[in-house]
């Protein structure tokens, strides 16, 4: 099939079912119409042009993708969005076929179902003047991850206007002033997402939109925002020319424009004033704070900007050149607590999010409370202390930071995860699925979806979850598969947790090990978990304590142990590390968890039920997990256990009704 000939074809039966690949419908009576992505409507033809033949994979990715890289698992999610909309399961199909380890075949026979008439061509007509240039969103793998299953997460209640701001153009003489634009572009956002009263979608968000080159309508309408702002800046010498205009994305109406011609010094006017104006227009401009002179020497201001330009690409060699430079910036104002809180955010996440240990968390939590000190009301030192603290185990004093900070900046996509996370570690379920789904609908490319879908597998919603929690995996490649592992255990699906395993293993993951060799342990791969455990233990105890691990590798060893000797040692050894996090203030319940494994399998049931009522207590919730850790095997037959799990069961099923989700 040649690329984009589908247009010109008319409806097609295959079985009971009505294909229109112009408007993207697949239809049958008796059944509301299911609209598909144009790139799985394009999957379709390719299949139906084959008569029933099996259609290999690379050529079904050549046909449809071109030269773009996409990896197959692309190709798996756009197979599984067709198989949704002919109500096709792919254990027993009827309409799509899976050749193991060779491509796709469809089973039933297609036929012409009449030629496309007028009222299909002025669909086509009406989806031209919404510009979906397909070609050049679907070249992007992201872009596409989240696209097709955008309406897994369920987006807040409120009714606000949702506004996205695009990089500014550099219209600079040199052309080389791009962080400077986009920089300024960024700070405007920055000050219009501390108001409550608007959603401002994440730059990430757009800024994966607009690498592959489309158009600003087309971002708006994926991102689903009412309002875009666009602009340009011209920077000379001594000098700045700034234009920023206001578009309704409804109507791709002009509603406001502004430009200001002003000495390079007045840029932080022009920022304010820029800001205020869009306020007057969108919101009450009450609820817009004042926007404050940063610092005053504008070659630290500038290389902040860089430091941000950098920031915002969140790899680790980006983080790393944002440290620098917002070091350099504090060399030449120490005073300047804006770079600061930056600073603090960049340590916070290489610690956190890179692991790049403890004193980075320890240099993040000084910086902030530096920063905090020079001003209390910066919301991003609240955020990044937030974050070190959350590294460092001390997570009721992380909730009270990232409470404030998101209330001072509520459209903060990292901030409102960040308070999900921490609601999740204290059991509010409720709290955490409308943080974890306000997160993702303001930053729809957040890779980190595996906690929404593992809570609402709990809540029994498991179409859902599988579709959430899969979306990261496709998104980024990295913790996402790591955590998709685990949720692909939770499900029974032990032969793709392992698959995600060994790629998760490969890319080097810290306490991939260690969840892996959980993963093998309950898959009864005895011999891979006995080696990833050991390795993971070898390699370094000191993480074995944290958020991301509910035991230590010795606890699950010593489960694979019959020796009682190293048994006994492996658990004390496990028991040691635990009882010194505890000491030092981790206060997150896996520890309690750990100490009640270490216990049962001592054979110390009454000391093992006590640390588990105490891990409730602190905040667990995930009954599955408890249910299916071997390491309480002699525990479930316990009334004592049998109703710890019924206690669990209620706190999630009362979470699941709270939020309108019925099981």
């Amino acid at each position: 099939m040649q690329r984009g000939t589908h247009s010109a074809r008319g409806s097609l039966r295959v079985g009971d079912w009505v294909v229109q690949p112009e408007r993207l419908l697949v239809t049958r009576e008796g059944r509301p119409d299911r609209r598909v992505s144009p790139r799985a409507m394009a999957v379709f033809e390719v299949l139906a042009n084959a008569n029933g033949d099996v259609v290999r994979k690379n050529d079904l990715l050549d046909a449809v993708w071109g030269k773009a890289e996409v990896s197959e698992g692309m190709l798996s999610q756009t197979i599984l969005e067709l198989r949704q909309a002919f109500d096709d399961d792919a254990k027993d199909p009827k309409v799509i076929e899976t050749i193991r380890s060779v491509g796709f075949r469809l089973m039933k026979p297609v036929e012409a179902a009449g030629a496309a008439g007028a009222d299909d061509q002025q669909h086509v007509q009406e989806r031209q003047r919404r510009t979906w240039a397909l070609a050049a969103l679907v070249l992007v793998l992201a872009a596409a991850a989240w696209w097709s299953n955008r309406d897994a997460v369920d987006a807040p209640s409120d009714e606000l206007p949702r506004i996205m701001v695009m990089p500014f153009e550099d219209h600079s003489p040199s052309q080389d002033y791009s962080y400077f634009a986009a920089g300024l572009a960024d700070e405007i956002a920055l000050h219009l997402a501390r108001s409550a009263e608007l959603r401002l979608v994440s730059d990430r968000a757009v800024g994966a939109l607009a690498k592959t080159g489309a158009a600003t309508g087309e971002i708006a309408d994926r991102l689903d925002v009412d309002l875009i702002l666009t602009g340009s800046v011209q920077r000379r010498e001594d000098s700045i020319r700034l234009i920023a205009r206001l578009t309704d994305a409804d109507r791709n109406e002009e509603l406001w424009v502004t430009s200001f011609d002003r000495p390079v010094g007045d840029v932080f006017a022009i920022l304010d004033e820029t800001s205020r104006s869009i306020a007057a227009i969108v919101i009450r401009d009450e609820s817009l704070p004042e926007l404050s002179r940063p610092t005053e020497d504008l070659s630290a201001y500038d290389l902040y900007l860089q430091g941000r330009a950098n920031q915002r690409q969140l790899s680790t060699a980006t983080i790393d050149e944002s440290v620098r430079l917002f070091m350099l910036a504090l060399e030449i104002d120490p005073n300047f607590s804006l770079a600061r809180a930056r600073l603090a955010e960049s340590l916070a996440i290489q610690g956190y999010i890179f692991q790049a240990g403890a004193d980075k968390l320890q240099s993040a939590l000084r910086e902030a409370e530096i920063a905090l000190q020079e001003d209390a009301s910066l919301a991003d030192s609240m955020y990044a202390k937030a974050l070190a603290m959350s590294g460092l185990g001390n997570f009721s004093a992380a909730r009270d930071q990232i409470a404030a900070a998101v209330s001072l900046m509520p459209n903060h996509p990292d901030a409102v995860f960040l308070s999900g996370s921490l609601a999740e570690t204290r059991g509010d379920l409720v709290a955490a699925v409308r943080d974890y789904s306000l997160a993702l609908r303001l930053d729809p490319t957040m890779p980190r979806t595996v906690a929404l879908g593992r809570l609402y597998l709990q809540m029994g919603d498991a179409g859902r979850a599988a579709k959430i929690a899969e979306r990261g995996h496709l998104l980024a490649p990295g913790y996402p598969t790591l955590y998709l592992a685990y949720f692909k255990l939770l499900t029974g699906e032990e032969g793709e947790a392992l698959e995600l395993c060994d790629q998760a293993i490969d890319l080097g993951l810290p306490r991939s090990k260690n969840l892996c060799g959980f993963v093998a342990l309950v898959s009864g791969r005895e011999a891979d978990a006995r080696r990833l455990l050991t390795e993971d233990w070898n390699d370094d105890p000191r993480i074995q304590t944290g958020p991301f691990t509910t035991s230590a590798s010795a606890t699950h060893l010593a489960n694979l142990t019959t020796d009682p000797r190293n048994r006994g040692e492996l658990l004390s050894a496990s028991e040691q590390i635990v009882m010194s996090a505890i000491a030092a203030g981790n206060d997150h319940w896996a520890l309690r968890y750990n100490l009640a494994a270490i216990a049962a399998l001592r054979g110390e049931r009454a000391t093992s039920m006590e640390w588990l009522h105490e891990a409730f207590d602190e905040g667990f919730r995930d009954v599955m997990l408890l249910e299916l850790d071997p390491a309480f095997m002699l525990l479930r037959e316990i009334p004592d256990f049998e109703a710890l799990v019924n206690k669990l069961e209620t706190e999630v099923r009362t979470a699941a009704l709270s939020l309108g989700i019925a099981p």
